[in-house]
This record gives structure tokens, C-alpha cells and sequence, in this order.
């Protein structure tokens, strides 16, 4: 049995229809964050999170970078909705990452996005980063004047990825704020 003219096209059909309603919820979310007045750091700036790491992790890709993209969209995305649902409780801790699970989730979240822009612009900047990731988790170890007191890693990693700085900091705000916002347009306008 052959497949027929209208057999081929409908999961390319629905992917269209799946993406599209993904854009306008994107769409929708940043234009209403503009409207909706004094939005918490730690949801706009994670959700603004949410709404990229599809398109920059799975969007266009194909064989194993697409389905690889897919486990560190579902792993980036989880972890910054539980950031999201949990804000309140995080903001009590005051950077401090309690219990090996949120330790577990703020490493994933910063592999991930370390992945995102590693897909989305080659290898300089998270290279860069993962430079000085290191440096802030073993820099005790170095002598002398470079070296640095060191940091415990609940600490470290909290002030990454539940503190309103690192993850969540000015070019998060930018991208959310400023970038979004004209990219919307530009595509109306276009």
C-alpha cells in the first residue's frame, strides 16, 4: 500500500499548526508583559526562557540534534517553570540552593543554557563562560593573588540561577524587554 498525496503532509501540517501556536503564545506573553505593569523577575525572565529554548534547541534541526534538542528543551524548560511555580519560597533563600535536587536543577539549567548559546552562536561565548564557571567552582585551588577564598556550590549555583542576577541578570532583562519586543514587531512589520 502507498502512501497517498494527503498522508505526507499532515504531520508536516501539524508541526506548522504546533509551531505557530507556540509563536502566538510567545507573542502573547511578551506583549503581555509590556501591558500587565511590574511582572517578578523570576517569572518573566524563566518564562522568557521557556518560550526560546525550543526554537533555539529544536527549531530547524534534524536526527540526533534535533532529538537531543528536545531532552535539553524538556530538562531547561522544567527546570525554569520550577522556578517559576516556586519563586516565593526562592526568593527566602536568598541565593542559596537547598537539598541535592534544587543543586541538581540549577547545574541542568546552567548546562542547558550554556548548550542553547553554544547552538545558537558557536562556541566563543560559552567557552568564555565555561571558563570562568570553573574558575568560580576551583578557583581556591589556585595560589596566590588569582586565586579566591572558594564558594560552596549551593551558593554558587544559587546565586547563578535563583538570585535576580547570573541566568536572570541585565541581558536576560534586555532580551526579555527590549529584544523580544522589537523582534515581534519587525516580524508585523515585515
Amino acid at each position: 500500500m502507498s502512501p497517498t498525496s494527503t498522508d505526507s503532509p499532515a504531520p508536516a501540517g501539524l508541526a506548522r499548526v504546533i509551531w505557530a501556536s507556540f509563536a502566538l503564545a510567545s507573542v502573547v506573553f511578551h506583549l503581555g508583559l509590556v501591558f500587565s505593569g511590574l511582572v517578578p523577575n523570576l517569572v518573566s525572565r524563566p518564562m522568557h526562557l521557556v518560550f526560546v529554548l525550543p526554537w533555539v534547541l529544536i527549531w530547524g534541526r534534524q536526527g540526533v540534534s534535533r532529538w537531543s534538542g528536545v531532552v535539553l528543551t524538556v530538562l531547561g524548560v522544567g527546570a525554569a517553570l520550577w522556578i517559576v511555580v516556586n519563586r516565593e519560597m526562592l526568593g527566602d533563600q536568598y541565593g542559596f540552593l537547598e537539598g541535592n535536587f534544587q543543586v541538581a536543577l540549577a547545574a541542568v539549567l546552567v548546562l542547558v543554557v550554556l548548550e542553547a548559546a553554544r547552538r545558537s552562536i558557536g562556541w566563543p561565548l560559552p567557552l568564555v563562560a565555561g571558563v570562568a564557571l570553573l574558575y568560580g567552582l576551583f578557583g581556591q585551588h589556585i595560589p596566590g593573588r588569582f586565586g579566591h577564598s572558594g564558594t560552596p556550590l549551593e551558593s554558587f549555583l544559587g546565586t547563578l540561577t535563583i538570585s535576580e542576577g547570573a541566568l536572570w541578570g541585565t541581558l536576560t532583562a534586555v532580551s526579555v524587554n527590549v529584544v523580544a519586543v522589537f523582534v515581534i514587531f519587525g516580524a508585523v512589520l515585515n
